[in-house]
């Protein structure tokens, strides 16, 4: 089923991932954070880029987690510092994130709560939204800081919303990843789909079945 426009969907919570749905460019946002985290390493151990790349990936298989920052706070290292020279350092505008008024448009007429569903940091979605004017719209973040170690396409993530909300029926879900639209799906949520290619562009796709 392809939908021109979330309003002909209705929800009592709609949950939004961040990137790569509410921004677009999320890999260059991506690749930009890992460089930060790189040049961050590579500072605080006094190594080459190239070490640092290393270094970066070893923290990663110790600590068994995706996410730089969650390996090097596990480290030692202070999170409001590495927060600063990495993700709150990104230049939006320079890569092409910029406002809209069709985002403000669009959340300011979709009726329910809404919150916003990442596996990144919080206060970077925090960011994103402060910068794309939209922070007003959403009531909560969940992000790695709320959920810990569990992520999407973890159920405990669904149910941990659910739960944090008291909401567990009328719920829409919106991702850029096909298999966290599936287990939502799964779950019971009406998942929504932000696909991307020449037949994806501009479209809404629901839950493949």
């Amino acid at each position: 089923m392809r939908l021109k426009n979330l309003r002909d969907l209705e929800a009592r919570l709609w949950v939004f991932d961040c990137d790569g749905v509410i921004y677009d460019n999320a890999n260059g946002a991506e690749k930009e954070v890992v460089r930060m985290m790189v040049k961050f390493i590579s500072s605080r151990y006094g190594c080459s880029t190239d070490e640092a790349m290393s270094v970066r990936q070893e923290l990663l298989e110790k600590h068994a987690v995706s996410h730089s920052i969650t390996a090097l706070v596990r480290e030692g290292f202070d999170e409001r510092d590495i927060l600063r020279e990495t993700y709150f350092a990104i230049d939006f505008q320079k890569l092409g994130i910029i406002p809209s008024s069709r985002l403000q448009v669009l959340f300011s007429s979709l009726p329910g709560k809404k919150v916003i569903l990442t596996n990144n940091h919080g206060a970077y979605a925090q960011k994103v939204l402060r910068w794309l004017d939209i922070s007003e719209h959403f009531s909560a973040i969940y992000g790695i800081g709320e959920l810990g170690l569990i992520q999407k396409p973890d159920s405990e993530v669904f149910q941990f919303v659910e739960n944090a909300t008291g909401i567990n029926e009328n719920i829409v879900f919106v991702d850029d990843e096909i298999h966290n639209v599936v287990a939502a799906a799964q779950f019971g949520w009406t998942a929504v789909w932000k696909g991307y290619g020449a037949e994806f562009d501009g479209i809404w796709l629901t839950e493949l079945k």
